[in-house]
């Protein structure tokens, strides 16, 4: 007898603690009854559960629904949602355990996937890489994006349906396995009546109000997809959908979230232009006018874009981007950002020490420039000259920066971090604010930690001053960070008053938010 593989790939990061993953154990009980229930699919489906985090571990291997035992599932401590190698661990399981085609008898049905994620995938290369190989193993992989911290669009990329919770709550979940149980065992009852293919569209039962299908094209909606529904390519997280798009409206600037947590940087792509592959933008190599900026492609970057190939663990120079410094070191680079209280300077970077720092317009040409290309630009290319500089206007930086509010928390939905609302009562030392960030509790989460500065950077809207933020109820105090300085003694510090980066002694009393995520 053909039988139907059914593999569950669930995340199980930190992000997942507390009652999300109580709701998938809830959850997955539920979807072993339901489908218990049914004999056609207990004849027929086979069951394997995977987790994934910052590895990705096999719970239980292919096992016959009846025989299937629920394990037991726990949380990770760690952040990451690798969710490539949990892609590579399932093609390595499917490869094993599904059973191939021979002259003697047919083989199992292909498999129907099942992926739940509450993020991004940490080790995106990988993912990317993994994905090929995978589809051609699987029937139907269905990807289920949970939670405000979700990215629906990396899913796209592997899943031929994707579906969308706000909330992974244990009622919200439990609709979804109401509806994927129902779903799955109604695909069992026709199995060999649908052209070889393991699920037609009709299928799927209709989907509960909570949840949404996400459809190629990033819209949303609940409604079953047609029989007529093709894949079409995804552009990238962070870039713009239509050409249409109006200059002001601006995209999110890093394509991957928390870009200053991957592991890989910068790819020579020749002709003196050099790709970096966390923020997916181009830079070229040395002070190089690009025709003062006459194709539309090459612009001075933003300072936002500026700072991320600052290398806050070393100094002179503060980047591992070697290349532009060649052949001749310079320190201050310019960006187009001007600055919010005083419209005769701009911003730049001094690329010596990592600081950010204001210049007078007048002396523009004291600092060196350096040209920016990609899809995901602040703004529109700007030449270089010096009236342009100092009487065009930036536009906004945190536009699309997604503040929500729950409880005592706030969602960044732009990077994923969830920060402390009300920062600590009274100024501390760096050394007290560790302990305060490591003791505290709320909302039922215990893995509270100081920021790096590159996470409470990403806090920071240079378009408006006192504060330098459009979080909500900043004050523009001076805020620590978890960076320690190189190679002086002291930590990096940021202030919100200006926007100002800069580093003191881990005596002195500063103000303290701290973040999980």
């Amino acid at each position: 007898m053909r039988h139907l593989p059914l593999y569950l790939l669930l995340e199980n990061s930190n992000n997942m603690v507390g009652e999300p993953i109580e709701s998938v154990k809830v959850g997955l009980g539920m979807l072993i009854s339901m489908l218990r229930n049914d004999p056609y699919a207990l004849d027929t489906i086979h069951l394997s559960f995977l987790t994934y985090s910052k590895d990705c571990q096999t719970c239980i291997p292919l096992t016959p629904l009846e025989n299937f035992q629920i394990p037991l599932l726990q949380c990770t401590p760690f952040p990451e949602a690798n969710l490539g190698k949990g892609l590579n661990t399932l093609y390595q399981k499917i490869q094993l355990e599904v059973r191939k085609n021979t002259p003697e008898q047919k083989g199992d049905w292909k498999p129907l996937v099942f992926i739940l994620t509450t993020g991004s995938p940490t080790d995106l290369n990988v993912f990317r890489g993994a994905i090929p190989a995978l589809k051609k193993l699987t029937g139907i992989v269905i990807g289920c994006a949970a939670g405000p911290t979700s990215r629906p669009e990396y899913l796209l990329e592997v899943a031929d349906y994707v579906l969308s919770m706000d909330t992974l709550d244990q009622s919200t979940f439990t609709q979804f396995i109401q509806w994927l149980s129902r779903s799955v065992a109604k695909g069992t009852q026709s199995l060999g009546t649908n052209h070889g293919k393991l699920l037609n569209p009709q299928d799927f039962m209709k989907l509960p109000p909570a949840i949404q299908k996400i459809d190629p094209s990033g819209s949303r909606g609940n409604a079953v997809p047609s029989q007529t529904t093709a894949k079409v390519p995804v552009k990238p997280a962070g870039v713009s959908a239509s050409p249409k798009q109006s200059p002001t409206t601006l995209p999110v600037l890093n394509p991957i979230k928390r870009w200053w947590n991957q592991t890989v940087f910068f790819d020579d792509l020749g002709s003196g232009i050099t790709l970096d592959k966390r923020t997916q933008l181009r830079w070229t190599q040395k002070d190089d006018v690009r025709n003062d900026c006459s194709n539309n492609a090459w612009r001075l970057p933003s300072l936002k874009e500026l700072l991320t190939l600052v290398d806050y663990t070393c100094s002179a120079p503060a980047t591992k981007f070697q290349n532009f410094l060649k052949p001749k070191f310079h320190t201050k680079f310019n960006s187009n950002t001007l600055c919010s209280f005083n419209l005769e300077q701009h911003w730049a970077v001094d690329f010596k020490t990592g600081y950010n720092c204001l210049v007078e317009n007048l002396q523009y040409h004291s600092c060196k420039n350096l040209y920016v290309q990609g899809e995901n630009s602040q703004v529109q290319p700007p030449t270089s000259s010096l009236q342009t500089l100092a009487t065009r206007l930036i536009p906004k930086l945190n536009t699309l920066m997604n503040f929500k509010t729950f409880g005592d928390l706030i969602l960044d939905s732009e990077t994923g971090l969830m920060w402390q609302r009300i920062p600590a009562p009274n100024s501390l030392t760096w050394k007290q604010a560790q302990e305060y960030c490591n003791s505290l509790s709320l909302e039922g989460f215990k893995d509270w930690r100081l920021p790096s500065i590159h996470e409470l950077a990403s806090l920071l809207d240079w378009s408006q001053s006192n504060p330098a933020s459009s979080f909500p109820g900043m004050k523009a105090l001076i805020y620590w960070t978890a960076t320690p300085h190189v190679p002086a003694l002291g930590y990096w510090v940021v202030d919100f008053e200006y926007g100002i980066l800069n580093m003191d002694d881990e005596d002195k009393p500063y103000a303290v938010r701290c973040v999980r995520g």
